[in-house]
């Protein structure tokens, strides 16, 4: 036989070795990059979508506990209110992301209970900011600090209508406050800073009958001054009967019956607060955050699993079949 058709032979037999060894390298490659694309334009993106969703459901729950503060500000409470609502359409902005790179049905299944669990979050979120943004419009933030305040307030006058008594029986100096400006009623008037409607249009008023109830202790001490007789016992009595305790009962009914409503009305509406903070938002977050983990654990599995079958194609690549 001619080398010439021996030569053509083999160099054909050498075309077709590298005809197989490029096509198994093209088929290769193809694989290596299809995977590839898997991790980086699927995978990745929903890993970051899904720890996005976990990260600001966090400024979520830290708000909420900013606005059961009782120290806040109505101003730090609109600031509250603003990443409330800032976070909630991150949220929904990262889970319409991650729903569009859904893998397969198990993703899907979790996706949808995080979904229905977030929104049943968002649902009571928005319930328990109304329940807040009632408290701005009382102007009460501190409910509890109002009441004790008051009270406190109250047992003062109380006592100081008993040492008032003690003068009008016994005969004795009067030993409390005289100046309505200084006691602690007055005092705390003049200090209010509370921005309550309703306790600011009953301020006058409170102000008229506790200036009364000051101005009977001058009357019964110029009239003891002059005598101290029987005579003077009994109009000094009549001074405490007709003027000191129809004051003091119209001073009492001002703090009871509008003051002291009002911080009970906050206080109703800061006890729902927290109870829906409790009974409702926590264990509902946390719903939420563990089906974010399982979340964030499947579709790591499916990166992993997409990294391994790359190698594998990068292995079949590089020594063949």
């Amino acid at each position: 036989m001619k080398i010439g058709p021996k030569l053509i032979g083999s160099f054909s037999i050498v075309a077709i070795i590298c005809g197989i060894v490029g096509f198994v390298g093209w088929y290769g490659i193809g694989q290596v990059d299809e995977h590839m694309d898997e991790i980086g334009a699927v995978r990745l993106p929903a890993i970051q979508a899904a720890m996005t969703m976990d990260a600001i459901m966090g400024d979520v729950a830290t708000a909420q506990m900013e606005l059961l503060n009782v120290n806040g500000s109505i101003e730090e409470a609109l600031g509250q209110y603003e990443a409330i609502n800032e976070a909630f359409v991150e949220i929904e902005s990262a889970a319409e992301d991650f729903q569009k790179l859904i893998a397969d049905a198990e993703e899907e299944r979790i996706f949808n209970e995080v979904m229905t669990n977030f929104n049943e979050f968002k649902a009571a979120a928005n319930e328990f900011v109304n329940r807040s943004k009632q408290l701005d419009e009382l102007g009460i933030r501190n409910p509890m600090k109002l009441i004790a305040e008051i009270s406190e307030i109250e047992n003062a006058h109380r006592e100081w209508l008993f040492q008032l008594n003690e003068t009008v029986v016994e005969k004795v100096d009067f030993e409390g406050e005289i100046d309505p400006d200084k006691c602690p009623l007055g005092i705390w008037m003049k200090e209010f800073n509370l921005n309550n409607k309703t306790i600011l249009s009953s301020m006058e008023t409170l102000k008229t009958y506790h200036n009364s109830l000051h101005a009977t202790v001058p009357e019964i001490n110029d009239i003891y001054n002059r005598s101290k007789n029987d005579m003077a016992a009994a109009a000094v009595m009549d001074v405490f009967d007709e003027k000191s305790m129809p004051a003091m009962d119209q001073v009492v009914a001002q703090i009871d019956g509008v003051i002291n409503a009002e911080g009970q009305k906050a206080y109703a509406i800061y006890q729902d607060m927290d109870r829906l903070d409790m009974e409702v938002l926590e264990p509902k977050f946390d719903q939420v955050m563990a089906l974010l983990e399982e979340l964030n654990s499947d579709v790591d599995t499916g990166a992993n699993e997409a990294r391994e079958e790359g190698d594998a194609a990068a292995v079949e690549f590089t020594y063949g079949f």
